[in-house]
């Protein structure tokens, strides 16, 4: 019994290692919907930066076709909007780093 459960406290400690780099990382690369590290990240017409996937899927279950962080404003169609290249490879370079800080 006792070895079950060092196990498990090993599972979560392991655990907090992949969490604890993510927390540190700059919020601008963190989407605001999914609040992960983007992997394709997309500049709206409302002046910010989301992972694709995640605002194609709230433009389409939106009624009203509103920023997710600024209702005010209608987005425009997301799915055709060009991934943020430059910041695409900042993203990459940091995710390699927490592999390589974990392993």
């Amino acid at each position: 019994m006792a070895s079950a459960a060092k196990r498990e406290k090993e599972k979560l400690s392991e655990s907090d290692d992949l969490i604890a780099p993510i927390s540190t990382t700059p919020f601008e690369y963190i989407c605001p919907i999914t609040r992960m590290i983007m992997d394709e990240p997309v500049k709206t017409n409302d002046n910010h930066i989301y992972e694709k996937r995640a605002i194609i899927r709230w433009y389409l279950e939106s009624p009203h076709k509103t920023s997710p962080l600024i209702n005010s404003i209608h987005l425009s169609n997301p799915s055709k909007l060009p991934i943020d290249t430059s910041l695409q490879k900042k993203l990459k370079n940091i995710l390699k780093t927490v592999r390589f800080s974990v392993l």
